[in-house]
């Protein structure tokens, strides 16, 4: 019920999507991840060199200027997702799930997979 509620309040989502025959045939699979927030700091150094060119009358002039460059900053992340399954672990559960004739989707959810899904 909770899904047909939060389905049904975005326009662009086919009818057909959130019906009883549709939803019945949904199934949910723990699929487990790790939800972490970091803040992190980076900085680098570099040699820049600007090359300009111009011609005057017969002369071709060429000035070359060299700067040092430094850039850092600060960045905050939060709910960055990961899968808490080993890879070959995550083979295995994917394998398993297609076996059975399940389409395997992975989070996020998409709106057109979803509707991909019920035009099948």
């Amino acid at each position: 019920e909770s899904f047909r509620k939060f389905v049904s309040k975005h326009k662009f989502v086919p009818r057909d999507f959130f019906s009883t025959a549709q939803l019945e045939k949904m199934q949910g699979i723990y699929f487990p991840f790790w939800v972490t927030d970091a803040d992190t700091r980076a900085g680098m150094t570099a040699h820049g060199t600007k090359v300009r060119t111009w011609r005057a009358g017969d002369y071709r002039y060429t000035e070359t200027s060299h700067f040092h460059v430094v850039r850092e900053g600060e960045i905050h992340f939060e709910d960055l997702t990961t899968c808490a399954l080993s890879e070959a672990d995550e083979r295995k559960l994917k394998e398993y799930i297609e076996s059975l004739g399940i389409l395997f989707l992975s989070t996020p959810f998409s709106f057109a997979a979803a509707a991909f899904i019920a035009s099948a």
